[in-house]
């Protein structure tokens, strides 16, 4: 978290110095990202998740050191778009008793899991970094004038709720998880990238280098070309959880259905996030200062139902 107590001057100076450690692998097992002060902190980062939300339906958790595990359920805060753990259907009676039978299921790790929102060009010729020894991974993108943002964890693995289980709260009309937002998968690894372009056309170019032959310590990540709002961080375990899904069971909405489904039939659905739309900065746009897309005739089907997604 930023403290807000510390003066400009000192924060700059400090900031410059992550920078460089950062660079230089030596700050690889701390988070190292662009200090923004009090509420602009908080804008950029409810941005980020909002970017990233409407590309995958995903959620991010900016702190990733911070747990979030399968089973929780609560609340995205508004003002940060941070996740607020109320429980945990695992642990917390009643739920508990009926979960047990259903433990999370853990996937095999997957190289890369990575989102890039729309107005980013992920370029697909791996970047070239000179000299720079020991690389395991590494991508570079291309941004223009308008925020934009990607996500990469390397060596993700997910760690989800069952579908037994998710079908058979759906089918038992299970009233404990009513009006309950529940965390159905979160993706750990032992290294990420976050980054948030600046508004600007920028290249920006990431590595990630391979532990020191014997030692057994990451040397962590290396970065040109990033100006915007970032996040790296490595570690020697799955210590991280950048990402999560966070779903309900909401009821179709009560039009008649054309593939003749039932209209009040219960569906987990995804999560909607806590705020309208956002400007560039985060800023929620007020009510009536919208700017609307006219992109001809609607082609949708008529149904005003409920977007679906499933847990995987």
């Amino acid at each position: 978290m930023v403290n807000v107590r510390y003066c400009r001057r000192a924060a700059i100076t400090g900031l410059r110095k992550r920078q460089a450690m950062c660079r230089q692998g030596r700050d690889s097992k701390e988070r190292c990202h662009l200090v923004l002060r009090g509420r602009q902190h908080v804008q950029a980062c409810r941005k980020f998740v909002d970017l990233i939300n409407q590309t995958s339906g995903k959620c991010v958790n900016w702190d990733p050191l911070r747990r979030i595990e399968v089973g929780d359920f609560g609340q995205i805060n508004s003002e940060t778009g941070q996740f607020i753990c109320e429980g945990n259907i695992y642990r917390d009676e009643p739920l508990a008793s009926i979960a047990q039978d259903y433990p999370p299921v853990i996937h095999d790790p997957v190289y890369e899991y990575k989102i890039d929102t729309s107005f980013t060009a992920c370029i697909s010729t791996p970047p070239n970094f000179g000299d720079l020894s020991g690389i395991v991974y590494k991508c570079q993108w291309k941004f223009k004038d308008t925020r934009a943002a990607f996500v990469v964890l390397n060596r993700a693995r997910k760690i989800s709720i069952p579908t037994s289980f998710l079908d058979m709260a759906l089918n038992a009309g299970t009233p404990e998880l009513r009006g309950k937002n529940v965390v159905t998968s979160v993706w750990s690894c032992p290294a990420f990238a976050m980054y948030m372009s600046n508004k600007s056309s920028e290249h920006v170019k990431i590595a990630l280098r391979a532990p020191n032959s014997g030692s057994g310590k990451e040397t962590g990540w290396y970065a040109e070309g990033n100006v915007g709002v970032y996040q790296f961080g490595s570690l020697p375990n799955e210590g991280y959880i950048p990402l999560y899904q966070l779903q309900i069971i909401l009821k179709r909405n009560p039009h008649p259905r054309r593939d003749g489904r039932p209209p009040d039939e219960m569906m987990w659905v995804t999560t909607d996030v806590p705020w309208g739309e956002l400007d560039d900065d985060g800023v929620e746009v007020p009510e009536g200062e919208h700017e609307w897309y006219d992109g001809g005739e609607d082609e949708s089907d008529g149904d005003d139902d409920l977007i679906l997604t499933s847990p995987n």
